[in-house]
């Protein structure tokens, strides 16, 4: 005698592949968001060793306007990235047209030239209090700062990548 599946068992084994669905799911996100967050860090890394490269021949960061020395915080623009990119292997595919790296979000960098004294706060506010020299101009100090706005696009939350994270 042939048994056939009741409509219960049916809806039972639906509702297991379901819930096993629902777990691969959640773990697939989980490995895609810890992917992006790492090469991310790979590109970060990348900006950072032509920011170095730059310093340490030019004894100086670049500036968004070379022979400006504003440090404030602001986005990594084409006249910065344009003093570096001779010293970095940025990937095409996270280019905003040909002069502007972003990150695996689609965002640009921030980007400042500490002076030393100086970080961003945690709520994304500016905390900047640059050393000056007796003549009053800025002191260039010896890192800067760049950050990743994460997948929020915000700066100042839980998902931001710094490069000294």
């Amino acid at each position: 005698m042939k048994k056939n599946f009741t409509f219960i068992e049916l809806l039972i084994v639906i509702a297991v592949i379901g819930i096993l669905g629902g777990l691969i799911l959640t773990a697939v996100s989980k490995f895609m968001e810890k992917s992006e967050k790492a090469e991310n860090v790979r590109l970060m890394q990348e900006i950072q060793i032509g920011i170095s490269t730059y310093y340490d021949k030019q004894g100086k960061f670049p500036y968004y306007n070379e022979g400006d020395s504003d440090y404030d915080l602001g986005v990594l623009d084409a006249n910065v990235y344009s003093l570096i990119k001779e010293y970095v292997d940025f990937p095409d595919e996270y280019m905003i047209g040909t002069d502007l790296p972003a990150d695996v979000w689609g965002s640009r960098f921030m980007y400042a030239p500490y002076t030393a004294y100086g970080a961003i706060t945690d709520n994304g506010s500016s905390a900047w209090n640059p050393k000056k020299n007796n003549a009053g101009n800025y002191v260039q100090g010896d890192t800067f700062q760049l950050i990743s706005l994460g997948s929020d696009n915000v700066l100042g939350t839980s998902d931001d990548i710094k490069n000294y994270d």
